[in-house]
């Protein structure tokens, strides 16, 4: 894509191209270099033993590994040249434009596909990272409308943080206006100056008092049992690998000794990240209810920042699992319309996963008088949402 064809929008915002390119390039060299070893292994003694064998009767390990070297160095430049071009052809044809009523996005190369987003329709806006983008600095930028395409195709991505975070307030700010108003060059130079030709869409909200992680963080008796429940995942899971284990070496020599010391060493890692794990998770875990939306911040390694409109919310729910309710704690779950995700197990089953706000390890009391505060506030008569779930 040259200079020319590029918008105002994607100018003001745009793509680390270079970064995006070397983060998918080394994510699919270390995966061919992987795969390499066991193919050139594999036709290495293929070719040695087979067909060399015939022409080269005093064939040796030398020869071996010759040929099977040449056939990794060939693996990976079959795997890695094409991909290289496709990553950059992809690079090229990869457009973004903020219009004057919705967002534009068109990606792909072979099959390029064009999604475009009403600011009113949009439901949240979050920003996160992968392993690969926190070792490159980049942030991927999604938009939710109530669509499952959007929540595939609808996200820019590839982006460094000062970009990351003028897109958000862009989006922020278009949906809090309900519209932009704006043509594109007027958006691209104030973005925080988005006009509106339709009455707002989302009215700043005042609580009663400060609603946040600080006020209301993740209690000690949460901490307790998520490690209770990490520690027992991991010994269940490797108990039944050390029961099968144990029949199947029973018919053999193998010391009780042997048997147990690599039950201790096999657990220890599962182990250790069920107690790491919950404090790690606790650092990230962030929220706050500001006048304009919900932000909200959860992940380990990947990290992700929700900022959900007040005038998007569905529906409010206090739950209790279990294990929750012998610790007697609870959570709010604050969904929106925006489509769940969904994960398809190896039977093909698909399982739809929550991917509103929950508020994790709160006081049954907290969780309700939260609760009350946003029917209160935002499915009021003075609100723009339904009082829909409550």
């Amino acid at each position: 894509m040259d200079s020319q064809t590029y918008s105002e929008f994607q100018k003001k915002y745009p793509l680390q191209a270079r970064k995006k390119f070397w983060k998918k390039m080394v994510g699919q060299i270390v995966g061919v270099a992987v795969i390499g070893l066991f193919v050139g292994t594999f036709m290495g003694g293929v070719i040695s033993f087979v067909v060399m064998n015939d022409v080269i009767k005093d064939f040796n390990l030398f020869s071996f590994l010759l040929i099977s070297i040449t056939c990794y160095l060939l693996f990976m430049a079959v795997c890695i040249v094409p991909y290289a071009l496709y990553v950059k052809a992809y690079i090229r044809r990869y457009y973004y434009s903020g219009e004057q009523n919705f967002v534009t996005i068109k990606k792909g190369v072979f099959a390029p596909a064009e999604i475009h987003v009403q600011y009113q329709k949009i439901q949240d806006v979050y920003v996160d990272q992968d392993i690969w983008d926190r070792i490159w600095g980049l942030y991927d930028v999604h938009i939710a409308s109530a669509t499952r395409t959007s929540g595939i195709k609808a996200h820019i991505d590839g982006v460094d943080q000062a970009t990351a975070e003028g897109l958000k307030n862009f989006f922020l700010s278009a949906i809090q206006n309900g519209n932009s108003g704006q043509s594109v060059s007027g958006v691209v130079q104030n973005v925080q100056g988005v006009a509106s030709n339709i009455p707002p869409r989302n009215q700043a909200v005042q609580f009663q008092e400060e609603i946040s992680s600080d006020k209301y963080p993740l209690s000690s008796k949460w901490m307790f049992g998520e490690i209770i429940t990490k520690v027992f995942q991991a010994f269940f899971s490797i108990a039944i690998i050390f029961f099968v284990l144990s029949i199947q070496m029973s018919d053999r020599k193998t010391s009780s000794d042997f048997l147990f010391l690599f039950y201790g060493a096999f657990i220890l890692i599962p182990l250790l990240w069920g107690f790491v794990t919950p404090f790690l998770w606790r650092k990230n875990y962030s929220f706050k209810f500001s006048p304009e939306f919900i932000y909200y911040k959860t992940g380990i390694i990947s990290i992700e920042e929700k900022h959900m409109p007040y005038g998007t919310i569905q529906n409010v729910n206090v739950k209790q699992g279990v294990m929750d309710r012998i610790l007697g704690i609870s959570k709010v779950m604050i969904e929106n319309a925006a489509a769940a995700q969904t994960i398809t197990d190896n039977q093909g089953r698909i399982t739809a996963v929550f991917s509103g706000v929950i508020l994790q390890g709160l006081s049954l009391a907290d969780a309700n008088h939260i609760t009350e505060l946003l029917k209160g506030v935002v499915f009021s008569k003075t609100g723009s949402a339904s009082p829909t779930g409550l």
